[in-house]
Parts: C-alpha cells; structure tokens; sequence
C-alpha cells in the first residue's frame, strides 16, 4: 500500500512538474506574440499564438488575442469563428464583455462586405446570384436583419412578393419592436 501511496505521490508530482512547465512555456509564448502585437506585426503573432494553442489547447488567452490579431489583419470571419469558439469557454464578465464588442465589430464589417457585393451583382443584373450570397452568408448568421433586409428587397425585384414577406417576418422575428424605422421599411415591400 505505501508503494501505491508512493506511486500516486509521484505521479502528481510529475503532473505538478509538467502542468507548471506549461503555464510557463505558455507565459513566454504569450509574451513573444504579446510584442508582436505592440508592434503591429498581426500576422507573425499569429503564427506565435497557434503555437500557444498547440501547448495549452485548453487555454482562451491565445485564442482572444487571434481573434484581435484576425480583425487587423481584416479576416473578420476567421475571427468571427474563433469568438464561436470562445463562447462557451471564457467565463470572466470583462473577457465577454470584451470579446462580445469584437464579435459586433466583425459582424459589422462583415455584413459591409457582403453589402458591397451584393450591390455590386445587383448593378450586374445578377439578382440570382445575389440572393444565392445572401442566403449563404444567413446560414452563418441567421438572425442579421441587415441580410434578411436585402434578401426581402431582392425577392422584391424578383417579383416573388411571398419570399419577400416570408424575409420581412423573420427580420421581425429577430429585432422585435425595437426598430420600429427598420420594420416599417420592411413592410412596405
């Protein structure tokens, strides 16, 4: 039995070791992409915090700064994939608070591209292509009123007055009544 006791004492032991070779391994890592940062070399501290990923896969830290390091760098959906990632896994009330005006902002930019393409395909003439991006760029976020807005105005054009209303009911299911000018926009489709 105290072999056992040994055994077990041991291998803590060993676990203390290698847990605190991590955190350390962790903490320089963080520190080189940390000045990276300061520096606004984005894509080199990249690189650095996938290497922290690889040491503590576990850990939020590397992950939010990707996520600042993604949006310099203008990958707003990459880094929309990494605040989906965090989501469950940061608990601290700033770190959300942080992370959730990031996502506004990725969602914000993003939505302005997909709107300059659109534009751009309905001045083309490509109102079926133009739907097709809409409905793509739903799929990743279902409730962004701005798409179904122009999905309702696109079926519009179309002459598919149903798919327009259909549009316009679930843009109000996601605002509610809260934006009153949007909604009467929408409804006089």
């Amino acid at each position: 039995d105290d072999a056992d006791g040994t055994d077990a004492a041991l291998d803590f032991g060993i676990g203390n070791l290698l847990a605190e070779h991590r955190s350390e391994r962790l903490s320089a890592i963080l520190a080189r992409a940390g000045a990276l940062m300061t520096s606004a070399q984005w894509r080199p501290a990249l690189l650095v915090l996938q290497e922290a990923g690889r040491v503590d896969p576990d850990a939020a830290q590397p992950a939010a700064l990707q996520v600042r390091c993604l949006m310099e760098c203008g990958l707003h959906d990459a880094a929309l994939g990494v605040l989906a990632y965090l989501r469950d896994r940061v608990s601290d009330a700033d770190v959300r608070l942080s992370l959730l005006r990031y996502e506004a902002v990725c969602v914000r930019e993003t939505t302005r591209a997909v709107e300059a393409r659109v534009i751009a395909l309905v001045q083309e003439q490509k109102l079926d292509d133009a739907v097709q991006l809409i409905v793509e760029n739903l799929a990743g976020q279902p409730s962004n009123v701005v798409f179904l807005h122009h999905l309702a105005k696109l079926h519009q054009l179309r002459g598919d007055t149903p798919a327009a209303r259909a549009a316009v009911n679930e843009a109000r299911r996601h605002i509610g009544r809260e934006n009153l000018d949007l909604i009467a926009e929408l409804e006089r489709l």
